[in-house]
């Protein structure tokens, strides 16, 4: 884990609202989990991005490609979690806004959910879609 470190953010978490633990649950614990992802690192790390926007793109991109998003990234709300150093190990953000987290036994994450809104209503550019 050499590209991941302790940090602390504020991250934006697609989820179902209101969150719960199993809200928190890696992908490779998920049914929706491909052969492609399962035994990889990025599986057993938890989604996040920099901004509600870029957590909105992600989700159309997925809609986009004619995916299931919702399924895919875990709900249709965003929340906004406040991450700190003892939450777990976090790679730097990629250019798309998103940043993984490995998950410390101690963390609590889905007690400091904030609800920011549905994904397809929370937009700067002010386009709002039914959820």
């Amino acid at each position: 884990m050499a590209r991941f470190k302790p940090g602390q953010i504020v991250g934006y978490r697609v989820l179902n609202w209101p969150c719960t633990d199993k809200d928190f649950t890696p992908v490779e614990f998920l049914a929706t989990c491909t052969r492609h992802q399962k035994g990889k690192c990025e599986a057993l790390a938890l989604s996040f991005f920099r901004s509600p926007d870029e957590a909105r793109a992600m989700f159309l991109n997925i809609l986009d490609r004619g995916g299931d998003a919702k399924l895919r990234m875990g709900g249709n709300h965003i929340a906004t979690v406040e991450i700190t150093e003892a939450d777990g190990m976090m790679s730097a953000p990629a250019k798309n806004g998103h940043f993984s987290l490995h998950e410390s036994a101690e963390a609590t994450l889905h007690e400091s959910c904030d609800y920011h809104g549905t994904v397809l209503e929370d937009a700067s550019d002010g386009k709002t879609l039914a959820s």
